[in-house]
């Protein structure tokens, strides 16, 4: 018997960025027992650096670039 998940605590990029930042607040608030996979999207991804990267290391512009670099080129 297949157990159906909750769409109330699932983050995928199919549904809108304020569901996806609620999804992402109940899982942090009430963390699961188990694992969980999570499609982060590029605009919960700036969510989450603005918002939530509190005590991160300082952004590395030049780094930051290259990185960007290969995803538009497909290496990533």
């Amino acid at each position: 018997m297949l157990k159906v998940v909750s769409k109330q605590r699932q983050l995928s990029a199919d549904i809108s960025v304020e569901e996806q930042v609620n999804n992402l607040s109940s899982l942090i608030k009430n963390p699961p027992q188990n694992s969980r996979v999570i499609e982060v999207s590029p605009k919960l991804a700036e969510y989450i650096l603005e918002n939530l990267h509190i005590g991160n290391r300082s952004k590395k512009v030049e780094k930051i670039k290259v990185s960007a670099n290969h995803m538009m080129n497909g290496n990533w």
